[in-house]
């Protein structure tokens, strides 16, 4: 993960060129919204809220293979601790440890952990209620 801003995250290697008349020299790509970043790759994830982080909007990570050892989840917001207690409870089941920490600190961490070839995921929340037009139609 290379950065984010107000309208979503860039991600480096995302594309890779095929092409080597392309503009671009980077292969990063801005992806608007909230994401689940894996070490192989980011996708956009349809949460708008920490609220919306629940259990079931993290299924994606639970079928992830190989399994992961780390699932951080990157709000500004709080998510709900009753939630956040269930979420716990059944990643480690899976031997999942999951941490709730702010964007910055999850952008840092998986990045450092994801080159050090950790299995380590994050969900990264972009809140519309912190700025509404992030998510204008």
């Amino acid at each position: 993960l290379q950065g984010f801003a107000p309208t979503g995250f860039d991600v480096n290697n995302l594309v890779k060129k095929k092409d080597q008349n392309e503009i671009s020299q980077s292969g990063s790509i801005h992806m608007n919204g909230s994401i689940l970043a894996f070490p192989f790759g980011c996708f956009l994830w349809n949460v708008y809220s920490a609220q919306d982080v629940t259990l079931e909007s993290l299924a994606p990570v639970i079928i992830h293979r190989p399994n992961l050892e780390y699932l951080f989840l990157g709000c500004n917001q709080s998510i709900d601790r009753d939630e956040l207690d269930r979420i716990k409870m059944e990643f480690l089941k899976q031997n999942i440890v999951v941490e709730q920490l702010d964007l910055a600190t999850v952008v840092g961490t998986f990045n450092i952990l994801n080159a050090e070839d950790r299995q380590v995921a994050a969900a990264l929340v972009l809140d519309r209620d912190e700025d509404p037009s992030i998510y204008k139609p």
